[in-house]
């Protein structure tokens, strides 16, 4: 009896861990050429509704990767349903991930396209219900074994708790052998129902899920009639969009930061006073430098030139004096000889004329004095007027100005703070300009000059031309580009710094490229095995072309019939024969 306990116990257990135990599947790999691709599907085994998918790409160069897209669909075969379906995102080269929301538990297709670097297609089904996955060509065939239904696990464990709660009822009273046989039996007979249920069964419905599935209507596309057309030689890079110029203001003295009124995006002209640098000191020092510049400014141009004036007429009274006793000298001297006056009023007479000639010489000493005193006023002047004039600007500099048309970009400083010289108290870029900055990869730049034509197309398709105004001379020897700049205008702001752009820098003198005129949107993989689906009889037939040229924005192509109706937007996301319908804008 105790070995057939122990028996039923063993079985309620083993359900138990059967019930709770996940199915672990193993992540499916695929080969496209050399590469190896995984699909790794969370949660794993896959379950009805949300599901994050990352596939990882390895035996393939990084620079062949990080130029590959990868765009995903889905459909469910036992219904001809489609699912979900778009571009996945890229985590890093060689890495993408995106979302499914699987509807319902069936077994469904998941596409995996490939363009660009890496071309290629590979389909892997998934089996919802049973957890099962497994990947294959799009050109095999796969044989699915029935989905099960694993409902019936849950409805088992139902059953088996409640025998176990009458067992424990029943076994209290009535121990013998044969009660807890059957007990055994009955638990072995409902986990082995189980087993057969889940394996062969028929899986469940949810039919709330399928109102998410996509269905079989025509898929709404638009497409443009090919023409004639041809391209001349071209490089394509993506580029990144910079402010012609970045300033920052800082400020030129020191004070108490008021009047800082302008923000983040503000726009401001040049000359404009955007803050004012509260220091009474400035104002006052530049006064009385002024002041003294005045004073000096007299005393060169009023005083110092009077007292040379006075100087020469000193001189001239003194001249004549010296003159009036060099003669009288001559005349005492006949009078001396003659015996009309005494030596004694000779020797006074002597004595007068050099007096006169002494004043003479000190009034011409005091004249060259007061010329040179003019040389050194106006020299004092020309010293204190400079030192005004310095005055004066340091006291300006309280004003702060913008030196240029402007935005703000940032502001550094609050108003109310006590700021030091050179202090940043703003940053601005000029923006009526801007700087197309593409990395260029090295085989293309001996084919670029300065002066090349180049197209640089915004997100919104609008175009804006300009030419190449530098090219970097020395490429990056770890991604072998080198960056080729080109200023455009930008007077209406239509394009905002820090944005990405496709840059399209057109060789003069190159050979052209005849064809097909179609937008390169149109063109679904890469350069080589590429296609463009036309539309024949409301289906999506795809077509082999053969790419001549391409600019980003329009490529020229062979191998289409005349006058084909080409589908452009919504291309990618197309399968072979799917039906469409042409959608006006």
């Amino acid at each position: 009896m105790i070995k057939i306990a122990r028996l039923f116990f063993c079985l309620v257990l083993l359900s138990v861990v059967t019930l709770v135990a996940p199915v672990t599947a193993a992540p499916i790999t695929h080969r496209i050429g050399p590469a190896t691709v995984t699909l790794i599907l969370t949660p794993d085994p896959p379950a009805i509704g949300g599901e994050v998918a990352t596939v990882i790409v390895t035996g393939v160069n990084g620079g062949a990767l990080r130029s590959t897209q990868l765009q995903f669909s889905t459909t469910m075969p036992s219904m001809k349903m489609n699912g979900p379906a778009g571009v996945a995102r890229t985590v890093a080269p060689g890495r993408w991930t995106f979302d499914l929301d699987l509807g319902m538990a069936a077994p469904w297709n998941v596409s995996l396209n490939f363009t660009g670097g890496l071309n290629g297609r590979v389909n892997y089904t998934v089996d919802v219900a049973a957890a099962q996955s497994k990947g294959e060509t799009s050109s095999a065939t796969t044989s699915m074994a029935p989905a099960g239904d694993w409902t019936a696990w849950r409805t088992a464990a139902l059953l088996l708790f409640a025998l176990g709660l009458l067992a424990l009822v029943v076994l209290r009273r009535d121990r013998r052998t044969g009660t807890i046989a059957l007990f055994a039996t009955a638990a072995v007979v409902v986990i082995g129902i189980a087993m057969i249920k889940a394996q062969y069964g028929s899986a469940p419905m949810d039919m709330n899920a399928m109102a998410n599935v996509a269905g079989t209507a025509p898929v709404a596309v638009q497409s443009i009639r090919v023409h004639p057309g041809t391209q001349g030689a071209s490089v394509s890079a993506p580029g990144t969009v910079s402010p012609y110029l970045t300033q920052t203001i800082v400020a030129r003295a020191s004070g108490l930061l008021s009047d800082f009124n302008v923000y983040n995006g503000d726009k401001i002209q040049a000359g404009q006073q955007i803050a004012y640098l509260n220091e009474p000191e400035l104002g006052s020092s530049a006064a009385a430098a002024q002041a003294a510049a005045q004073a000096a400014q007299i005393q060169a141009m009023h005083h110092a030139p009077n007292d040379v004036r006075m100087a020469q007429n000193d001189i001239a009274a003194k001249q004549r004096a010296a003159d009036y006793w060099s003669r009288e000298i001559v005349r005492e001297s006949t009078l001396l000889r003659e015996g009309a006056v005494s030596q004694q009023e000779y020797q006074n007479e002597v004595a007068q004329a050099a007096s006169a000639q002494a004043d003479l010489r000190n009034a011409l000493i005091k004249a060259s004095d007061a010329t040179a005193s003019i040389g050194q006023a106006r020299a004092q002047y020309n010293q204190m007027q400079n030192e005004a004039a310095a005055q004066s600007t340091l006291a300006s500099y309280r004003s702060v100005i913008s030196p240029s048309d402007a935005v703000v970009v940032k502001r550094l400083a609050d108003p109310g703070t006590y700021v030091q010289a050179g202090t940043p108290i703003a940053q601005i870029a000029v923006l009526d300009k801007l700087r197309v900055q593409a990395n260029v990869a090295q085989a293309d730049l001996p084919q670029i000059g300065l002066g090349d034509p180049v197209d640089v197309v915004l997100p919104t398709g609008a175009v804006l031309h300009g030419r190449v105004s530098s090219v970097q001379p020395v490429a990056d020897p770890s991604t072998h580009t080198a960056m080729v700049e080109t200023i455009v205008e930008n007077s209406h702001g239509s394009l905002q710094p820090g944005g990405f752009v496709r840059v399209t820098i057109h060789v003069p003198g190159a050979a052209t490229s005849s064809g097909d005129a179609i937008p390169a949107a149109a063109l679904v993989g890469g350069a080589n095995g590429s296609l463009v689906y036309i539309i024949e009889n409301g289906t999506a037939v795809p077509v082999r072309v053969v790419v001549l040229s391409n600019d980003g924005a329009t490529a020229i192509v062979r191998g289409l019939q005349s006058g084909a109706n080409v589908i452009t937007d919504g291309a990618a996301n197309l399968q072979p024969g799917q039906a469409v319908t042409e959608a006006h804008p």
